[in-house]
C-alpha cells in the first residue's frame, strides 16, 4: 500500500508542476499576471482529482498483476494435470510423445515400456506403462 501511495503522490506532484508551468505560460504574459488564485487553483485541482484517481488506478494495476500471477500458476497446474495420468503419474500419450520428441539423442535417457494386456469377457484392453527416468 505504501508503494501505491508513494506512486500516487509522485504522479500528483508531476501533474501539479506541469499545471504550474502551463498556468505561468498562459497567465504570466497577461495584464492581470500570475497571481495567488491561479497558483492555488493549479495546486488544489490536481490534488483533489489526480491523487484519488491515481490511487485507484495503481490499486487496480496491483490487483491485475496479482490476478495474472494466479492465472499463470493455475495454467501451469492445469497443464501438468492434463499431461499426466492421475493414477500412475505417467504422461498421457500426446504429452509422452511431445516429451520424447523434445529429448535429444545425446541426453542419455533410458525408456522402458511394458505392455499389459487384460482380457475381459469379449473385449481386450491394452495398457502401456512407462517408467520415467528422464524427468
Amino acid at each position: 500500500m505504501r508503494r501505491v501511495v508513494a506512486g500516487s503522490a509522485l504522479i500528483t506532484l508531476v501533474v501539479i508542476a506541469f499545471t504550474q508551468v502551463v498556468s505561468y505560460a498562459v497567465w504570466g504574459g497577461m495584464a492581470e499576471g500570475y497571481d495567488l488564485s491561479i497558483v492555488v487553483s493549479g495546486v488544489l485541482i490536481p490534488l483533489v482529482t489526480c491523487f484519488p484517481i491515481s490511487m485507484f488506478l495503481l490499486n487496480q494495476r496491483k490487483s491485475l498483476v496479482n490476478a495474472l500471477s494466479d492465472l499463470e500458476q493455475a495454467h501451469r497446474q492445469l497443464q501438468e494435470l492434463a499431461a499426466r495420468d492421475p493414477m500412475t503419474g505417467l504422461l498421457h500419450r500426446q504429452a509422452f510423445f511431445a516429451k520424447l520428441a523434445s529429448v535429444g539423442h545425446n541426453d542419455g535417457c533410458l525408456l522402458m515400456m511394458t505392455s499389459i494386456i487384460l482380457r475381459q469377457s469379449t473385449t481386450s484392453t491394452a495398457t502401456l506403462q512407462a517408467i520415467r527416468l528422464c524427468d
